[in-house]
């Protein structure tokens, strides 16, 4: 069984104004919300729990997964947007083991459950794609299917593969574990603590 992870607090000010009566992941895409398609893909794999990290307008997230999904799920409202890092790590007491890390703008193809299979002595799977513009995105750094480097929005990127924001930990006390450090260090990012 595998826990997840889902933040959802973002402003999605890019939206606007669909944003202002919905949040982000109620921004229907071909026919229903951002949100219904990652948790149709969830369907393939056995969920303990799915954690969502909310923001304004919780109340919407939690009918359509309550009226549509029989997942276990908790909610914790990020009150202070102070990163995706931040949203995460408010999960920390409740993950010990495998976590999959789904963030609320990834719509994807791929078979998780086949890919974590194929991948079981990995410590961490990071998804990614490529694109035309890699300086829009955090881009990976890869040589023989290891991540070397992680560089947000670089303006010389070494690669054109972007992550997607799809994780997979097997160790999630790690994580947790790092992002503890990098809030105690104070290291932001325009006042945001990313993963």
């Amino acid at each position: 069984k595998i826990k997840v992870i889902k933040p959802l607090a973002g402003k999605g000010t890019r939206l606007r104004p669909h944003t202002h009566s919905k949040p982000k992941p109620m921004v229907h895409v071909a026919g229903k919300p951002v949100l219904g398609h990652i948790l149709d893909k969830l369907k393939e794999l056995d969920i303990e729990e799915i954690i969502f990290i909310t923001g304004d307008m919780e109340d919407q997230i939690r009918d359509f997964v309550e009226e549509n999904y029989k997942y276990n799920a908790k909610y914790f409202k990020q009150t202070e947007l102070l990163g995706d890092g931040h949203a995460i790590n408010m999960a920390s007491g409740e993950v010990g083991d495998d976590v999959l890390i789904i963030f609320v703008d990834t719509l994807f193809t791929r078979d998780i459950k086949t890919d974590i299979e194929n991948l079981k002595d990995s410590e961490v799977i990071v998804w990614s794609s490529k694109t035309e513009d890699p300086r829009r995105f955090g881009i990976l750094e890869v040589q023989e299917n290891i991540i070397k480097g992680i560089e947000e929005k670089p303006e010389i990127p070494k690669s054109d593969l972007a992550i997607i924001g799809l994780y997979y930990f097997k160790d999630a006390k790690k994580v947790f574990s790092y992002l503890n450090k990098v809030m105690e260090m104070n290291l932001s990012s325009k006042g945001e603590y990313r993963l």
